[in-house]
């Protein structure tokens, strides 16, 4: 398996490439989704953007996989994570789970989904499109939690 993490807004650009460490298991790109989805098999979205493009029917605290009719330049399948519940100071409420946390669980849900729905992902190339998942202002934490899932998949 491989990921690519994508952001598409030009201020967080810098934020995602100072993120980086060298040796991370995945290649970074900016831009539209038609441009970074290049050679991506799947993608994993959040749940509200799954609802409005491709129809995913939301349930708490599941990822769900659904196929990409659209022709809008996204990869074929896509999987609706579930989303990052807050309360009204910003505090996530998810399963009690800190942002990290929530994350790891929720990249963890979606990678099983989807090998459950494909089969062996050691040949699957994953989009995680930073803005797709509301990660965009967590860059640093984002990569180091797709680091810690990549490398637990990886066989």
């Amino acid at each position: 398996m491989r990921f690519v993490v994508a952001i598409g807004i030009e201020d967080h650009i810098q934020e995602v490439l100072d993120a980086v460490r060298p040796g991370y298991p995945f290649e970074v790109r900016a831009g539209p989704v038609k441009v970074v989805a290049v050679d991506c098999d799947a993608e994993l979205v959040s749940f509200p953007l799954a609802a409005e493009r491709y129809g995913a029917d939301p349930k708490r605290h599941v990822a769900q996989v659904l196929s990409n009719t659209r022709n809008d330049g996204a990869p074929a399948i896509v999987v609706a994570i579930p989303p990052l519940e807050v309360d009204a100071t910003g505090k996530p409420m998810t399963l009690g789970m800190d942002t990290e946390e929530w994350l790891t669980w929720a990249l963890n849900g979606a990678l099983e989904t989807l090998r459950d729905s494909v089969g062996d992902l050691n040949e699957v190339s994953v989009l995680l499109y930073l803005e797709a998942v509301g990660m965009q202002r967590r860059a640093r934490k984002a990569l180091d939690v797709i680091e810690s899932v990549g490398l637990s998949w990886q066989r």
